[in-house]
């Protein structure tokens, strides 16, 4: 069973520019060090989380405005819901998940944006 769309649809007229200080170069870097350090040491690691999250943050506005292209409801439903678990991971920390698992979650939250972001309408 498919989720109802987030939020209704809007016209797109250009992807949102991502926050200051964030970079694709940032991004290449931080999500294979958040996967090594998830291996070998994930404790200690809250610079590496703060930048995950902030790369989260500034990705989010290129998938929803990929999201607001998408005529199936179904297929803008995932994304949407993508966006949202993005964003809730991002947001705390979730005592059940242990530290590496929480760096791994960051880091795959990371490349579904980007990947629905490569689709997001250009200015």
């Amino acid at each position: 069973m498919l989720l109802p769309p987030l939020r209704a649809k809007a016209a797109v007229t250009r992807a949102p520019e991502p926050a200051p200080g964030t970079t694709l170069v940032d991004i290449d870097r931080d999500v294979p060090l958040a996967w090594s350090l998830a291996q070998a040491a994930p404790t200690h690691q809250q610079a590496l989380r703060d930048r995950l999250r902030a790369h989260i943050g500034a990705l989010t506005g290129p998938a929803e405005a990929y999201a607001d292209t998408i005529t199936d409801d179904g297929h803008q439903s995932i994304v949407l819901h993508g966006v949202a678990s993005a964003r809730a991971a991002a947001v705390g920390v979730d005592p059940a998940v242990l530290p590496g698992e929480g760096l791994m979650i960051l880091a795959e939250h990371i490349r579904t944006l980007l990947l629905y972001g490569r689709y997001a309408p250009t200015p």
